[in-house]
């Protein structure tokens, strides 16, 4: 993406928009990250980002980043703790009993 910004800011381009970067078991297309601080390494490293940060300023272009702090993957540290019941984690998610029928797959346990 980095060597391509000399070009979108040829056409005039403002600003980009990035789905999630963050480290992902890959799921739900990166939304299920399992690591808020990585890069997945699919785009590289924290390194490049910075560097497309950078070059974006540079040339007056915006990064926009798809941020999703309001889910995570079920392989997120967080995630295997409450489920484990391991405090102070217990909360962090909404934990019910599975509904009787085998083939529901009801919110919010659908996951497991």
């Amino acid at each position: 993406m980095t060597e391509n910004l000399d070009y979108l800011s040829d056409l005039g381009v403002s600003a980009v928009c990035l789905a999630p970067i963050f480290s992902s078991p890959m799921v739900d297309f990166g939304y299920d990250i399992d690591n808020y601080i990585d890069i997945d390494p699919t785009f590289g490293t924290l390194k490049d980002f910075e560097r497309l940060v950078e070059k974006a300023k540079r040339l007056g272009i915006k990064v926009i980043l798809d941020f999703v702090p309001n889910h995570t993957s079920k392989q997120h540290e967080w995630f295997l703790k409450s489920r484990e019941r391991e405090e102070p984690y217990t909360d962090y998610y909404v934990w019910r009993d599975s509904p009787r029928r085998s083939t529901s797959t009801r919110p919010p346990n659908n996951w497991v």
